[in-house]
Parts: structure tokens; sequence; C-alpha cells
């Protein structure tokens, strides 16, 4: 320590050690003193310091600390080396004597602060207008009625001057947790922010204390309760619909719903022999007709709500079951494609996503097949519009564990990056490649430096909301909205329904399903061009149950009982697959009426899959993520399988009479061709004006209910493509068409019309006007109902045409 001598040299040795080379002037006693914030001289601040540490108590108001405090300032005012040059017991006083303050002054009423200078004091007091924070928090937290446990005003001060400091470094705060705080009902840990409060989060200690690791600003600290009275109530639900038989929970939502009160809930039927209510708000619907359901807050008896039920007729039971329906079909498919290629793409996906076990030969000998012609093609698998081949192709080997991104070597979404291609094909590219994206989370676009739009998720979703009709629903053109266009778009948009940032999709999802309830027949059933058609009703119910709806229980899609399940296997004919329209019914340009149809059986075996994974809590259709992908690579270098078709297996006996009073025609004779095709019998879509769409009618009025075509029932005959698959779907009343060099030749020429009149989107080519004035359209719809039907467009229209000739 610094001791008291009379001689100067002495004097600077014991303060210093050694004499350095530099010299200080000293002042006399009384000039030591601190004059206007001037520096003392050496001996002068290490006396101060000395005095300060062998004080018992430390006095910030007394003149000990005011010298300590200007001996202090003279010692930071050295450099570096006069500092070293201090005896070392004058700089352990000197630090001790500042933390002693620092602790002294860092910690008051409970509150401590960590991470100021020595210097800076705390100061802790409660605030000044306590009412005008009760009013402030009663207006930013309306219904609730605050109750302020804590509300103190935090500043500091600067010891050596006694002027107000702003910390400017990082500190932190700690502050007693209130008595009964965890017993509290609502508590909030509060900060003034200008006219508002911003909630904080401190860590609560084991030594009772809350901790704020940042709290450099804060300058009132507000503790409070907000318990909330209950002002009213309201239910989740002002009217319902509920089927016959259902079940319906309607619950108690509180205003405001940040209520603390407690409170008990009565429930009353207006007319308990059409609904009932149970003490938990549990609505059984007993018989036709309509009720009010009220609730009472029994504590406040003024307190009520109502909602009002419309009890209707639930679903109609079904006469065969949904699994004895899939067992025959799927049979029945089997045994048609026995050896599965180019074409057989919704079979695949159908008995893929049925349950079929994927280790089964069926899936590699198509996997082998397509992976096999993609090579061939070298990837090129379209040379018009139809981007569409790529996207079906991802879902269905993705299907049976593919994945999409190497097949043959190649990327199928590659091809399907460009937006603007995708988009040449209408409301279809758009939809398929939505779908294709999303059937897998491990899927997305490649970037494409030379496309002219990249692909990509938002940019699909925004163009099917911007192609959404005006009275809500979709259609490939004209202003009436399309069943089998509306549910396909549906079940694009679906992965988007009530996701969090998505409310504008689940607002035009929830406008297309209005408008899909308007649209339904009163058989359950959809129609197309005023036909009503099993393809409709399949995409209807894809798309339902891709939303999660169940089309048995939700009364939009029940109309008298019937619905669209039941409707859909009145088109099943026994043993086999289903027809595209019921005997006798009109003609809309499909598959002959009453007849095996090769879409309507892919169509409506898929729909029914969707509807049992939906009744089996599984993932939707189009919703793989619950299929472990693996590199397909190359194929086996056998074939594409399209030299040698299939043949259909003859019956072995007549089918038993449809359980639905559906009547089919199956011919006993064994055609020539596969009887399986992607793009033979269409659900009855008209031309398209439209370049690249898949030709919708502008005729087709779709809510036309039940209405029958003047038309004459159409029967064709099958026709072989030149793959060997048949391009018209199944219509065993035919002999097997076989081509002749002469007609070959003018099939070839014909394809190139084709192709002209699509790329036109003219739909109608510059011969045969006549023939393409009904065929055209009606084939073209191939690429529409399930997608896709690729090259059987082509080929069904050539059949129909050489059958138009050969009457002529």
């Amino acid at each position: 320590m610094c001791a008291k001598v009379t001689s100067t040299y002495m004097e600077f040795t014991l303060a210093f050690g050694p004499k350095p080379e530099f010299s200080f002037s000293f002042k006399s006693e009384n000039e030591n003193k601190k004059d206007n914030g001037t520096m003392l001289d050496i001996q002068t601040m290490c006396s101060y310091i000395q005095k300060a540490a062998e004080a018992e108590e430390i006095d910030l108001d007394s003149e000990m600390i005011a010298d300590f405090c200007l001996a202090s300032d003279t010692y930071d005012s050295l450099t570096e080396d006069e500092q070293a040059a201090v005896n070392s017991g004058i700089r352990e006083a000197l630090e001790t004597v500042r933390n002693r303050i620092a602790a002294q002054i860092s910690s008051v009423n409970g509150v401590t602060v960590t991470g100021n200078p020595w210097y800076v004091q705390l100061h802790v007091q409660e605030s000044s207008d306590g009412q005008q924070t009760m009013q402030q928090l009663s207006e930013t937290y309306p219904g609730t009625l605050p109750q302020l446990l804590y509300d103190i005003e935090i500043s500091y001060t600067d010891i050596r001057t006694g002027e107000a400091y702003q910390p400017m470094t990082m500190i932190s705060l700690a502050f007693p947790v209130p008595e009964g705080y965890e017993s509290l009902t609502k508590p909030r840990i509060l900060r003034s922010a200008e006219d508002s409060f911003m909630e904080l989060t401190p860590q609560m200690q084991e030594d009772g204390t809350f901790y704020l690791d940042s709290a450099r600003t804060l300058t009132h600290l507000i503790v409070a309760d907000f318990p909330a009275g209950l002002q009213g109530i309201s239910l989740n639900s002002s009217s319902i619909k509920i089927n016959r038989g259902q079940k319906h929970t309607l619950k108690v939502v509180p205003i405001p719903e940040s209520v603390t009160e407690n409170y008990n809930v009565t429930w009353k039927s207006s007319n308990t022999s059409i609904a009932k209510v149970s003490k938990k708000g549990v609505v059984t619907a007993v018989k036709n007709g309509k009720a009010t359901i009220t609730a009472t807050v029994a504590e406040h008896p003024e307190m009520t709500a109502t909602c009002k039920v419309t009890v209707m007729q639930g679903a109609n039971t079904l006469k065969k079951s949904v699994s004895q329906v899939m067992a025959e079909t799927s049979a029945y498919m089997r045994a048609t494609d026995t050896n599965p290629s180019v074409g057989s793409e919704w079979y695949v996906l159908g008995l893929a996503r049925g349950g079929l076990s994927l280790k089964e030969k069926y899936f590699s000998t198509y996997y082998n097949h397509t992976a096999n012609y993609i090579e061939e093609k070298k990837g090129i698998l379209t040379n018009t519009s139809k981007y569409t081949e790529y996207s079906k192709r991802v879902l269905v080997l993705t299907a049976e564990g593919k994945d999409a991104r190497n097949v043959g070597g190649y990327n199928l979404f590659k091809y399907i990056s460009d937006l603007s291609l995708v988009k040449e094909q209408g409301l279809n590219g758009p939809i398929w490649a939505l779908l294709a994206v999303n059937c897998h989370p491990e899927y997305s676009f490649p970037d494409n430096p030379s496309a002219k739009e990249q692909n990509s998720e938002a940019a699909l979703v925004n163009f099917l909301l911007q192609s959404e009709l005006s009275g809500g629903g979709w259609a490939l053109m004209g202003s009436n909205a399309d069943s089998d266009v509306t549910g396909m778009t549906l079940q694009a948009l679906a992965p988007y329904y009530h996701k969090a940032g998505y409310e504008n999709v689940t607002a035009a999802i929830d406008r297309g399903l209005a408008r899909l309830s308007e649209m339904q027949n009163d058989s359950g059933g959809y129609s197309t061009m005023g036909v009503e058609t099993e393809e409709s009703c399949a995409q209807v119910i894809t798309a339902l149950c891709s939303l999660g709806i169940d089309p048995e229980t939700d009364s939009r899609f029940i109309k008298g009982g019937h619905w669209t399940i039941e409707n859909l296997i009145t088109y099943h004919i026994a043993g086999s697959g289903f027809m595209h329209v019921k005997a006798g019914a009109g003609n809309n340009g499909g598959a002959a009426a009453g007849t095996l149809d090769g879409m309507a059986t892919e169509q409506g075996y898929y729909a029914l899959v969707a509807y049992q994974r939906l009744k089996d809590g599984k993932t939707g259709l189009y919703d793989m993520s619950d299929v472990s992908i693996s590199k397909g690579g190359k194929g086996d270098g056998t074939g594409t399988g399209l030299k040698e078709p299939t043949p259909i297996p003859t019956p072995t006996s007549a089918p038993a009479a449809d359980p639905s009073g559906s009547s089919g025609n199956i011919n006993t004779k064994k055609p020539g061709g596969s009887g399986k095709s992607l793009g033979g019998k269409s659900s009855g879509k008209g031309s398209s004006g439209n370049a690249g769409d898949s030709g919708k009618s502008a005729s087709g009025n779709s809510s036309d209910k039940n209405s029958k075509s003047s038309s004459k029932n159409s029967k064709s005959k099958n026709s072989k493509s030149k793959n060997g698959k048949n391009s018209v779907g199944w219509d065993f009343e035919a002999e097997p068409y076989v081509e002749s060099e002469e007609t070959s030749l003018a099939d070839d020429h014909a394809d190139g019309s084709i192709e002209s009149a699509e790329d036109t989107g003219s739909g109608v080519l510059t011969s045969d006007k006549k023939e393409y004035g009904m065929i055209f359209g009606f084939a073209a719809a191939g690429a529409l109902a399930g997608g896709l039907a690729g090259s059987g467009i082509k080929a069904g229209v050539k059949a129909l045409i050489r059958k138009r000739r050969k009457k002529k």
C-alpha cells in the first residue's frame, strides 16, 4: 500500500518502485484536492485509493468515495506503461474498491444488473402512474382484467458525475419472481414499447428470480396477471347439414377466447325427434327435418348460442361392397394385362396403390418395358404439346417404388421443367405436372437455364388459380364448370387445402366443391355433355378423397340417399371392369353404351382405390410419401413389350347379373388386341378450340342432370394400333381388325393430319371434317380423363374414321 512519507523521492519509490525515466510534479497537500475535474498527482491518487480500501463501509455520498472516483479517473488517464509502473498493491486496492462499489450500486430492491461499468448505479422505483399502465394494458388485451404484480421503472446514473447513464453494452437483468406467480391464471411479463407492450420470456432461476439476458434498453418492467371474464359464447358452426344417423360435435367458442373464468354449458334441442344433443354437444341426426340446438352458459343464462341443424337422408347402403368390386376388377385387370408396357400406366398405378405387392413381376415387367422404351426414344416421349406423357409416368413409376429422376438414365422432371411448354396443353399440363412434383417429398423441378419460364410449384398453383371460372370450378374451355376438369384440378390442389399460407387456394377449392355439389345428378353421379358417365363420377370421387372428404358422409355429395360410390358401382360389370355409359344411355361420343371399356375400368378402379385408402387412413392416391423410392436405372434391354399384344382371356362362363341392375355386354370371342388402352373410349369430351387443350366441348353443359342424347348408341369395333395395344379400349362385340397395306398408308397420312390439328388446336382436319366433327374431340379427351392417353387418341380417331368410311 502507499505509505505516508515526507521524502519526495521515497514517496515516489513506494508508489512506483524504482525511479523510471519520467517524473511528475507534486502539489502541496491543499492543492491535491480535485479541481474542476482535473487529474490528481500520483501521491494523492494513491492516498485516496488506500483510504477507500481501508474503509469498512462504502458510503456513496461521502467525500471519501468522491475522492476515490477522482483517483480512479486519474489512474485510467495514465498510459499502459505508467499504470504498469504503479505498485501492484495500489492496483489491487483500486480493483477491490471498484468491485465493492459495483456490487452495492448494481443491485437494489431485489433487481440486479450485470454488465455495466463499476461506476453505473441502478435505480429501481415503482411506476409513477400505475393507473395509466392499467388502462394501456386493458386496451392492449381487451376482455381481460389486468392485475399488476410488478410495475417498475429502471434507470441508471454515473456516480462520478451524477448524470444519467444509457447502457452502451449488452447487460442482463435479474428480478424476483412474484409470490404466487405459478398459481396465476394468465401471467405475462412485459416491457413498454412506445404505445404498446412487448411480451418477454425470461428464464426462471433456481434462486427464485427471473433472468433476462438482454436488457440494455429496458426501462419499464411489468409483471401482471390477465384473468379474462366471460363476455359471451358462440359455436364453431352456426348451421350444419348432416345425414340421418350421423353424429356431429358442436364446440363452444368463448368470447374472448382467452377467457380464464370457469363456466359450464347446457345443451338443448328444439326437436329431439329430429336431432338430439348430448351433454358434451354431440348432435345425433334422428330423422329428416330441421331443429335448432342451443348452448347456454349455466352461470350466465343470458349468454347463449345456437346452431340450425338440417337432417338429410343418409347415403344408401351399397348393394355390392367396395372390396368385392375391387377384387373382381383387379383380377380382371391382371388377367387382361399380363405383359404390361407402354399403355398400361393407369392399371399399374391402380394396382400399385391398391395394395398389390410391389415385388410382383408385373411391376418389374412394366418398368423394364418402360425404361427400354424411354431409352429407345432417347427420353423424347412426345413431339407435340403432350408433356403429360412425362407427368403420367412420374406418377406411375413412383407408385411402384422407382425414382422418376432416373429412368433409363433420364430425369423425367427435366422435360416438364419449362412451364411455357407445359402450359401449351392448356389446363391438363399444369394439373398433371403439379400432381407429379407433389407425389413424393423428394421431388422438385430441376433448374432449366434454357427454359422460357422456369417451372415451380408456386407457378403451377398460380396458373390453376388464375384459370378458375367466375362461378367456381374449372373447364378446358367455355364458362361452365366441368366435373372431370374440376375434379382433376382439385386433386392437384389438394396438398394445399387448409395449409397455412395458402388461404386463397383453400377458398378456391371450397368454391370448386360447392360447384361439384350443385352439378351432381340425382343418381349421385355426374354428366358430361348431358350424358352421365362413369369417368366423371370417378374423377369427383378421386378429388374428394384427395381432400380427405368422405363421400359417404358428406351431405353435400348425397342426393336423396344416392352418392358417388353407389353410382360408380352401378357401372361395374360383374366379374370384370366398368362401362363408360349404361345400356340405353345417350351417346356422347365415348365407348358404346353398356359395353366393357378400358378407360372406364382404369378410372373406376383407381377411384375405388382412392376411396379405400381414405377409409383405411392411408395417404391419398397421388400422395406417395408412404412409398420408398429407389433408382430405377437402365431397362433390361429385352424390348418395350409393344410388338406382341396381350390377348384378353375368354370368360369361362356368362357373367352373373349386375347386382346394381346394370347390364353389360361381354363378348365371348377372343379379340386380337390386348384390350388395354389409355387413349381409347373417352368419357365424352368435345373438341377444343384452344391449342394444346384436350378437347372439351364448348357445347357440353356439365350441370345438366340426367339428360339423354338423342343420338343412337354406337358400337365401335376393336382396332389395333401399330404398337399392338388396343387403341380404343374394350368393345367385345367386334372382330379383330386386320390392317391392310393400303389402309396403313392412308393411316400414315391421317397421322400427319391429326398431329397438325393437335398442334394448331383446331380440332378439325382439312379433310374428313364431318368425321372429325364429333370423333376427334371425344377421342382427344383421352388425354383429359386420367390424363394423358398418348398415342391411343390418334389410333382411336383413326379407328372410328375407318368405321365411318366402311359404312359409307
